[in-house]
């Protein structure tokens, strides 16, 4: 089943800024490659999907790898470890610092304010501060989990549902984080995306969610695929082959601080009707007719 949904304005955005100064210096060496450099969570193999799209997308625009380009990957164990990748990078005067998500957004502006930034997705560029404005961002960029968890409260409110708050760090949380919600007697549950959540392939957490036979709602739809719920989020894969033009633009002299902040327009609608099935639970035919995709 493939019906697209009505486009809801939720704030997943895609973009990058920056001074481009150091950019002009390099253009005017040829003989040396602009390194792109890419912070990651380990393991690599979870981002695999991720970097495959950002690489068609530099290959579409005539980058190859080790002949006009050169991707430079960093693997955090820990998001702890992300200021120090990122100060590796600037050591190593990359051209742009790619920093898939917000947290790691953070760390890379830290580590520099000349550089270019390009995020693939962001909760909030603004709320946070990396950015001025989304037509106009400034400064070199193109944790969220604050203005998300504001926003959940206030949906929560309007609703009249009482929220329960459980914070996991790492995905090794996520087993006694899903026993203390099933003693907490919960009747759902909605996990927020992050680094953490997708730090297996999403895997664990869609696995918990069915074991303890939880209705969930993920931004990931991986977490959907290994048994979670439902998951409706941006076209992540779309939004890392989009950030190859920004990257494009900027190493062709363009002004990063002058490229606007672009809102996603691809969502995708997920939802695992075998996992309703299991839980017991009935899905309205109007949802699944707004379904991008159903797991039967």
């Amino acid at each position: 089943m493939s019906v697209k949904p009505n486009r809801r304005d939720f704030i997943t955005l895609l973009g990058g800024a920056a001074v481009a100064g150091p950019l002009v210096a390099r253009a005017q060496q040829p003989a040396k490659l602009p390194r792109i450099g890419f912070l990651g969570l380990a393991p690599a193999s979870t981002f695999a999907t991720r970097v495959e799209a950002l690489r068609t997308g530099l290959r579409d625009l005539g980058y190859i790898e080790g002949n006009n380009i050169i991707l430079e990957f960093r693997w955090a164990q820990t998001v702890d470890e992300l200021p120090n990748l990122a100060a590796e990078f600037v050591r190593m005067r990359v051209a742009i610092i790619f920093a898939p998500v917000s947290t790691f957004v953070a760390p890379a502006r830290q580590a520099t304010s000349t550089i270019p930034i390009v995020f693939a997705s962001h909760a909030d560029p603004i709320g946070l501060g990396h950015v001025a404005s989304l037509a106009r961002p400034g400064g070199n960029v193109t944790p969220s989990h604050v203005p998300a968890l504001k926003a959940v409260e206030t949906a929560g409110k309007t609703l009249g549902i009482e929220l329960h708050e459980f914070p996991m760090r790492t995905i090794e949380d996520s087993e006694q984080v899903f026993a203390s919600m099933t003693q907490a007697q919960v009747g759902g549950v909605l996990v927020l995306a992050s680094p953490a959540s997708y730090s297996d392939r999403g895997e664990r957490l869609g696995q918990l969610a069915l074991k303890h036979r939880l209705p969930g709602m993920f931004g990931f739809e991986e977490n959907v695929h290994a048994g979670g719920l439902m998951s409706y989020s941006a076209d992540i894969l779309y939004l890392y082959r989009r950030s190859a033009e920004y990257i494009d633009k900027i190493l062709k002299g363009a002004n990063p601080a002058e490229l606007p902040v672009e809102q996603a327009s691809k969502y995708k609608l997920v939802i695992n009707l075998k996992t309703a099935k299991a839980l017991g639970l009935d899905v309205p035919p109007q949802l699944l007719a707004r379904a991008d995709e159903v797991i039967e």
